[in-house]
């Protein structure tokens, strides 16, 4: 066990308390919390009454975000056989003209794996949608979404997989719109149904009958005033240093297990870290989202463009709380920056007992810092394969109530609740009390490279030279944090120097001065387009445009690579550009 882990684990245990959990999960289960409304305003007014009740200060910020509320949807099938079908709308949607959209009904199917949101493009040429309502499966992936509309569909059904209405958002822009992201706003109207009704639509056009339906739906889309609320405990050597834990305090419905199970966990969180504060060497900053469901995350995106400078400078950590506490959860596992992997894992394993599966995050759930090179931490817990309350895609911990009316407080296991409190703040403080910050870079290093390898057919020989270079520099600074540093302060900000540079290329189209779209973003994303050179006749204009992006995409990753060998040179008493 790494000598970190030892030192949280000796460390006395502050002791979570069930009562206060069970009251926050209790007061905030009634209230219906999309962000914007009255709900929302309450959750946020409890939330300052606790704090101050703990001696915690925070603050509390207003703001204007861009949010999508769906009010009402349904599907009218005109012929053969007229009948009302239930809908549900979806944030982002357009509002259907007054008397609907009516329009020949066309299945385009998506060849659907076991992955709900699993959907290649289709081949619109082969199946012409153009001025029809297109009927499709699963969750709508706005990306397909997107492609359907521009290829002329009038609007949009979606088949949910299972008998339930499932709450989505359907535009791929994170945060508010810009100039140059509004186009990607739907112009279709898009609806879900539940399985079974979508699934008799679906037989009647697969036995050749002509269905003609029409969809209504409103959406109200606009600027509304938010909230946020930021706890701040403050640390004592390096308090302008800060770990941020954040979560969503919205939700759709009451949205139990997601997230108030988590806001619950944060609040618990800050009593806790305040009364031992004594411990901290750096300071934490719990936050609590607002526009997460209808906003794609724009509470966390409004905080990284409004305090910028503080957190490229000083946030040591994000951990991303979401829904936890959920009943018939058995299996932990966990999400980090490669820097963060032996931390991460190594303290679930040592708290729990389990070995978790480990992952890198991708571009959801409110990771609005990934740009910026902040490395984020999450662990979660989820339900088994088999059990009946196992569901079709993964929030929640998986189960088959995420993102409908039935997330309610019968859904929640406090006990599990108070367990993964109590690794919150074992987790918080292996951030923010240890002398030095527990980056290992070695993993980055050694994936980077394997990355790059597989890069092809462009040639990444130069940026594989110097990420071996780089690796070089990583093992000495892992000797080095397991001796006496005589600067912790100074070597501190070299680590946080070195992940700010790698991160925003490794992780990030966009880097840090904009938001990357919502997708499972891969390891240096301004590279993966590489791959297009193999089907394209090298001497085209099409090939050398091509070449010509990735030589820039080449530039921007070289320079960061060249900034994390100098300042670890530097930390390590050698300078090596």
């Amino acid at each position: 066990m790494i000598p970190i882990l030892i030192a949280i684990l000796a460390a006395p245990a502050e002791e979570v308390s069930r009562t206060e959990l069970t009251e926050t999960v209790e007061r905030l289960a009634v209230l219906d919390r999309i962000s914007g409304n009255d709900g929302e305003r309450e959750a946020n007014a409890y939330l300052k009454r606790k704090l101050m009740e703990y001696g915690v200060p925070f603050d509390s910020y207003e703001m204007e975000l861009y949010l999508s509320h769906p009010m009402s949807a349904s599907v009218t099938v005109l012929t053969p056989e007229p009948a009302k079908l239930e809908a549900i709308n979806h944030a982002f949607s357009r509002s259907t003209p007054a008397g609907g959209v009516e329009g020949e009904l066309v299945y385009i199917g998506r060849n659907m794996t076991a992955d709900p949101f699993d959907a290649p493009l289709v081949d619109y040429e082969a199946i012409d949608v153009k001025g029809k309502i297109v009927l499709d499966d699963g969750f709508p992936a706005p990306y397909r979404a997107f492609a359907t509309e521009r290829a002329g569909a009038l609007a949009q059904i979606y088949i949910n997989p299972d008998d339930r209405l499932h709450n989505m958002t359907v535009t791929t822009i994170w945060g508010a719109p810009t100039p140059e992201t509004a186009s990607l706003l739907p112009r279709n109207p898009i609806v879900a149904m539940k399985r079974p009704d979508g699934d008799a639509l679906r037989d009647r056009l697969a036995r050749g009958e002509k269905v003609r339906v029409r969809v209504d739906g409103v959406v109200d889309t606009r600027w509304r005033k938010t909230e946020l609320v930021v706890a701040r405990v403050e640390g004592s050597a390096e308090k302008e240093k800060f770990v941020l834990i954040g979560g969503h305090i919205d939700s759709w419905h009451e949205g139990v297990t997601d997230n108030a199970t988590g806001n619950a966990a944060m609040l618990e969180a800050a009593r806790l870290l305040h009364r031992s504060r004594d411990r901290l060497l750096r300071s934490v900053r719990i936050a609590w989202w607002p526009g997460h469901s209808p906003g794609r995350y724009a509470g966390s995106a409004w905080y990284a463009d409004h305090f910028f400078s503080d957190l490229r400078r000083n946030a040591v950590a994000h951990i991303n709380i979401d829904s936890i506490g959920t009943r018939s959860a058995t299996r932990y596992s966990a999400t980090h920056m490669a820097e963060l992997e032996s931390f991460n894992l190594g303290l679930i394993r040592a708290k729990t007992g389990q070995e978790p599966k480990g992952s890198r995050p991708g571009k959801i759930g409110d990771e609005s810092f990934v740009g910026l090179g902040i490395p984020s931490v999450r662990f979660s817990k989820s339900i088994p394969e088999g059990s009946p309350d196992r569901g079709v895609a993964d929030g929640s911990g998986g189960s088959w109530w995420w993102h409908s009316r039935e997330d309610s407080r019968d859904k929640v296991d406090l006990d599990l609740l108070t367990e993964e409190t109590d690794l919150l703040v074992a987790q918080t403080y292996g951030l923010a009390s240890p002398a030095l910050i527990p980056y290992d870079f070695r993993a980055t290093a050694k994936e980077m490279k394997e990355k790059l390898e597989s890069i092809a057919p462009y040639d990444t020989g130069n940026l594989v030279s110097l990420v071996e270079r780089f690796g070089a520099n990583a093992e000495t600074l892992a000797s080095l944090a397991e001796k006496s540093v005589a600067d912790p302060r100074a070597f501190n900000d070299g680590l946080i120097l070195i992940s700010r540079a790698l991160n925003s290329v490794y992780y990030s189209r966009s880097g840090p001065y904009d938001q990357d779209t919502n997708e499972l973003i891969p390891r240096f994303p301004g590279l993966e387009i590489a791959s297009e050179l193999s089907t394209l006749d090298r001497k085209s204009d099409e090939a050398r445009f091509l070449e010509v992006r990735l030589k820039r995409e080449e530039n921007r990753i070289e320079e960061a690579l060249l900034e994390a060998i100098e300042v670890a040179g530097a930390l390590s008493g050698s300078r090596t550009r």
